[in-house]
């Protein structure tokens, strides 16, 4: 059984964690709108003007998408929303 003041500082954990989440989300968004535009103007800058962003590439690729992809896994984790697959234990039968 917990005690009050195990109870607050767990409390105030999960919220930390929570809050922490929600900013990474909104790091992860402003990414991805960073790189929808990167991408955007150094593709109209190489068609219209013959003069494309150095290195958008590797910004995107390096940058870009390992924010999009990585810092959103936080809020995932918390919701439980993880992709499972079973793949051994549904072929198994009877009791262990």
């Amino acid at each position: 059984m917990m005690r009050a003041t195990e109870t607050v500082i767990a409390t105030a954990i999960v919220t930390a964690i929570a809050a922490t989440s929600r900013l990474f989300n909104l790091v992860a968004g402003v990414a991805l709108v960073a790189m929808l535009l990167h991408v955007n103007l150094d593709v109209i800058g190489r068609t219209v003007f013959s003069l494309p962003i150095p290195m958008t590439t590797e910004m995107v690729s390096h940058y870009y998408m390992v924010a999009v992809v990585f810092l959103p896994l936080a809020a995932v984790a918390l919701a439980g929303g993880h992709i499972t697959v079973e793949l051994i234990g549904e072929r198994l039968t009877g009791t262990a």
